[in-house]
């Protein structure tokens, strides 16, 4: 019993500074509920950029904001970015809207992160646990770190995916991040 408590207590510990570390989005750490399912399957041939995810997958869109979005015509992802990846536009949709700009942001980096081939909704979720929470963010990393750091977070807790993606699969991701022209203005 008391070597069982000692595992779970170095893996609360472990995770606590590896996410916290991260820059995590404990919303996620706390309430892995609020990890929507895909809406597409993104191990399908159809690239994640062309896929139609809904609002709602989308990091923290709940009931309250998914209205707000739909009442401005708002009902899929890649719809928001016209809206917010300006600064300016991001300040005049948040006014109309009474969404934070800060809020905004974060949801155009989460969609920007979503459109990437491979990346789709879950792992955008994914990536945003350990602290990636931009294609810019992800153009930064070393795949060694990302891919290890990834790895503990899927460990601990209740698992991000049901697969680990491939080293070579994260790989793609960070080339393919490198090579996208940015959209979101930050």
């Amino acid at each position: 019993m008391l070597n069982s408590l000692k595992k779970v207590l170095l893996g609360s510990f472990l995770l606590s500074v590896i996410l916290t570390g991260c820059g995590t989005n404990n919303n996620l750490v706390n309430n892995p509920d609020n990890l929507a399912l895909n809406t597409v399957d993104e191990n399908s041939d159809i690239s994640a950029s062309s896929a139609k995810y809904k609002i709602t997958d989308i990091i923290g869109i709940g009931d309250v904001y998914t209205k707000k979005l739909n009442d401005q015509k708002i009902k899929y992802a890649v719809d928001l970015i016209p809206f917010v990846a300006k600064r300016s536009d991001r300040n005049k949709f948040a006014e109309k809207t009474g969404i934070s700009p800060k809020l905004l942001l974060t949801w155009a980096n989460n969609v920007d992160l979503m459109s990437l081939k491979g990346i789709g909704p879950r792992n955008a979720k994914f990536l945003t646990s350990i602290g990636v929470d931009s294609v810019k963010e992800l153009s930064q990393r070393n795949i060694d770190n990302l891919y290890e750091r990834l790895g503990i977070a899927n460990t601990f807790g209740t698992p991000f995916v049901k697969q680990m993606p491939s080293k070579n699969q994260v790989k793609a991701w960070l080339d393919t991040s490198k090579s996208t022209k940015l959209t979101v203005e930050q």
